[in-house]
């Protein structure tokens, strides 16, 4: 219903507020996430942790367990992939990046709706992040 669709709405403006506030704060303390440079060994190992392991977990369980079944239960199925999957991409720029993720997304609400379980979803997505961090950090020549 639609009340829901808001409050799921209303949250996920919430964290994307609350992961600028916190990207901000860690750009103070020297510890540049969005731009992929690791110039100390904790930054790389912070950043490593958070996007293999923390990111992967907690967006998860917010797209896949609680929207995307939340969807699920009041709306058909479409819905709560398109709703879900879109809503996943918007938090993933550049816009090229944000069709891949949206297919991404699509494809992990299948599996969560599948195994009726988000692990395998948050497993696929830190397997994923792994290779993109790996790309990342060892792919791209400056």
């Amino acid at each position: 219903d639609r009340v829901d669709i808001s409050k799921a709405i209303i949250l996920f403006i919430a964290v994307i507020t609350l992961i600028a506030i916190i990207q901000a704060l860690l750009e103070r303390l020297g510890l540049p996430l969005q731009r992929y440079t690791f110039s100390t060994n904790s930054g790389a190992i912070f950043a490593l942790a958070v996007t293999i392991f923390i990111t992967p977990f907690v967006e998860e369980l917010y797209f896949r367990g609680f929207l995307f079944k939340g969807l699920l239960m009041h709306h058909r199925p479409w819905i709560a992939y398109v709703v879900s999957a879109g809503l996943f991409a918007v938090l993933h720029p550049p816009i090229l990046a944000m069709i891949d993720v949206f297919f991404v997304g699509l494809l992990l609400a299948y599996l969560t709706k599948q195994t009726r379980s988000i692990w395998p979803s948050v497993l696929i997505h830190m397997l994923n992040n792994a290779v993109v961090f790996g790309y990342l950090l060892f792919g791209l020549k400056s």
